[in-house]
Parts: C-alpha cells; structure tokens; sequence
C-alpha cells in the first residue's frame, strides 16, 4: 500500500510539472505524514543533516572555480596549448577540442559548462578550417560529456555523500577510465582524418610547444596542484576545491588581469544559484531516501531482484540500461537520489564495489546526456548552433557508438576503475 502511493504520489506530481526533486521530497513527505508517526521536525532534521555536510562544500567552489575560469583566459590558454600540440595529426583541431574537453572538465566538473566554454571557441574554429558542420558539433556534444568523466566532477561528490565513499577514492577510480574514453574518441577522430586526409597544418617546432606550454604555464598546472595536492594529503578533496577557487582568482586578477569586480560580483551570484539548486534536491533527496529506509523498501528490492536475477553479468547490463535511459530524462543529482538508496543493498550480493558501480553509475548517465531523443546537453548543442535535430544527432552517433563499447568494457573488467585506487590506496 505504502509503495504503490508513494509511486501514484509520483506520477501525480510528474503530471503536474512539479521538478522532479520537488515531487520526490514531497511524495515522501506526505507518505510520512500519512502512514507513519514521524513528528515533521524529525523530517525537517532529516533535510538539514542531508546538507549539513563537509563533502558538499565541493560543488560551491568547483562550481566557483569553473565560473571563473570559463569567464577569463585560463580556458583560452588551455585549448591554445593542447592545439598547438595535437592540431598537426589529421584532423587534428578535432581531437584538440576533446582534449580541451578533458581538460576543461578537470577544473570545472560541469558538461554544460564545458560545452559552452569550450564549444564556443572550438566549434566556429572547426567550421573555419573546414571540417564538417554534423562532424564538429558530434565532437564537442560528446566531448563535452568529459566534463563530468574527468574528476574532479560535482555529481560524483554527490553520489559519494548518499553512498558513504570516498571522495578521493571515487575520484582515483575514475581516472583511466576517462583516459580510455578520451583515446577512444582520439582514435575515431584521427581514423576520420586520415582516411579523408585532413592535416590543416605543419608540425609545431620546439619553440613554439615550448611558447605554447609558457602561456598556459598557469592554466595547466591547476590540475596538476590538484592531482598532486590530493594524492599527496597535502589537502582533502573538499580543501581542494577552494584551492582551485583562490588559484584561478589570482590567475584572471593578477597574471592574465582578465577579472574586475563587476564580473566578479555576477560569477559570485551565478555560483550561489547553481549551488542552491544543487543543495535542494539533496535535502529532498535525504527525506525520500529515510522513508524508503522506515519503509525497507531497499530490502523489499532485493529481495526481489535476487528472486528473479541470480546473474551478475545480466545485472550490470541493467544497471547500464537503466542509467543510459535514466540520464536521457531526469538530471544527474536526481538520479543518484533515486537510484543510490535502493541500488546501494544489492551490490555485496553480486560482489560489485560501490566505486566501480559508481564509476558506471556517472559514466552511463553522462552519455545518457547526449543520447537522443532527451538528452540534455544535445539540446543544449541544438539551441547554440541551430542544426537540428536531425543533423545534431547524426554528428553524435558515431561517438555515442564508441561511448556504449567502451563503457560496457569498464563496466565488465572493474578492475579498470580499481586498480590505480588499490595501487594507491591499498585494498
């Protein structure tokens, strides 16, 4: 009874246009007020203690970090260097803006803010030096996705507060597979130039890789302080993304002077509504997952999963099924509300590590982003370069194609996503 009206509640609310957050944190509110004893401050306590967390101070200042860095030079200076390296092999301006992508994406941790910042400066380059309109646009929608691929992201600091992981773990684990994605959509792309034969130019000479590595000097090495910095325990991943907040400000004021205080006023303010609209799902997300708990509804769900799927091979494949169509309609934070507390229980039983199933978790939902007919970064890319659907999502096929391959191979061989967290960590 109590689940079949929490699930009416649901669809009601849905119906309703309600955000899908909302309808969650408040299905789950009248379901406690119906059908337990739950005096409304216990659940007020719920929500505040759902927030009132160290870890999600990460989503503020990467948020903050990345606001600043796609406002100022520091996203310029990275795509100039990795074009200066890679721009000579066919079609090498493509594969240019992939590892801009990457690299974007391991400061800001956002795909729409890797898909506007980088996008912006890559997609007129790309039409200019004559690569095809569906092509260009395939190769910064899906790259774009590198941006929550790459740690650190935001949605992994979410999902590693509901399942009690790691931050620096989670983040570890997700490295290779990020690099096998990226090499996979390098390797498309310089098969694609070969065998059409697009080389727009010459080889760099040293000086001008030395020139180019000088002015992005600044850039650059933010991942790297970071990378280090945590894996060191010079700082938590939480202190590290103020760290990478205070750098990229005195990178924009003081070295490339790219930042006054009107502009610093408007990224301030833009971070804080981001922020909030990532905190409130939360909160909503911490009551509806204390009743699926009062309720044991986790339970009820494994104990029927395992009734009916006795096959680890077969679970994943649902899993991955489930979190592709899962990111083609609702966004990330919400998914990892929904999908963690109940999915969480299951794991020891078909002996898959939280970080490995969250690595799959991200990495589904990510592509799921640019899967068509929802998703919403495919949308994004429709509205900023007016192709159309159509010919949007042709441009996007072939990358979608490699994504899936490759994201069933990390998900059937984990010890992709583990071994450099036991190399580093231990078992």
């Amino acid at each position: 009874m109590e689940i079949t009206t929490l699930i009416v509640l649901l669809l009601v609310l849905f119906f309703l246009g309600i955000p899908v957050f909302l309808a969650l944190g408040l299905a789950a509110l009248l379901c406690f007020i119906v059908f337990t004893d739950t005096p409304l401050v216990n659940v007020a306590h719920v929500m505040f203690v759902s927030v009132n967390r160290y870890s999600l101070l990460c989503v503020l200042f990467f948020v903050y970090a990345g606001k600043i860095m796609a406002h100022g030079e520091l996203a310029n200076r990275l795509i100039n260097f990795v074009k200066v390296n890679v721009g000579f092999l066919p079609a090498g301006l493509a594969m240019a803006a992939i590892g801009a992508c990457a690299l974007f994406g391991a400061i800001s941790g956002s795909t729409l803010a890797t898909l506007v910042a980088i996008g912006g400066i890559m997609y007129p380059s790309l039409i200019k030096e004559g690569y095809d309109p569906e092509f260009s646009v395939g190769v910064i929608t899906v790259g774009s996705i590198l941006g929550m691929l790459v740690p650190p992201n935001l949605s992994m600091v979410v999902y590693g507060v509901f399942a009690n992981q790691s931050i620096a773990r989670l983040f570890m684990a997700q490295y290779l597979p990020a690099f096998i994605i990226m090499f996979g959509f390098w390797a498309y792309i310089y098969y694609w130039g070969k065998k059409r034969n697009f080389r727009k130019s010459s080889p760099p000479s040293f000086k001008e890789i030395v020139l180019s590595f000088r002015d992005g000097f600044w850039a650059l090495m933010l991942p790297v302080i970071l990378f280090v910095g945590i894996y060191s325990g010079i700082f938590t991943a939480t202190e590290a993304s103020v760290v990478a907040t205070v750098y990229a400000l005195l990178a924009e004021i003081f070295i490339y002077k790219d930042l006054n205080l009107r502009d610093f006023y408007k990224i301030t303010v833009d971070t804080a509504m981001i922020a909030g609209l990532c905190t409130i799902p939360v909160a909503a997300g911490g009551v509806f997952g204390e009743y699926l708990n009062i309720q044991q509804i986790p339970d009820r769900v494994c104990i029927l999963t395992t009734s009916l799927i006795s096959s680890k091979f077969v679970f994943l494949l649902l899993i991955n099924l489930l979190f592709g169509v899962a990111g083609c309609l609702i966004d990330i934070i919400t998914a990892i509300v929904i999908f963690t507390p109940v999915l969480l229980p299951l794991l020891p039983i078909f002996d898959i590590s939280p970080i490995h199933f969250g690595v799959i978790f991200m990495f589904n939902m990510g592509f799921g982003f640019v899967t068509p007919p929802f998703g919403i970064n495919l949308f994004a890319a429709i509205k900023m370069w007016n192709l159309g659907f159509t010919r949007t999502v042709r441009g996007c096929i072939p990358f979608l194609i490699i994504a899936f391959a490759l994201v069933l191979v990390i998900t059937y061989c984990p010890f992709l996503t583990t071994f450099l967290v036991d190399l580093w960590f231990g078992k």
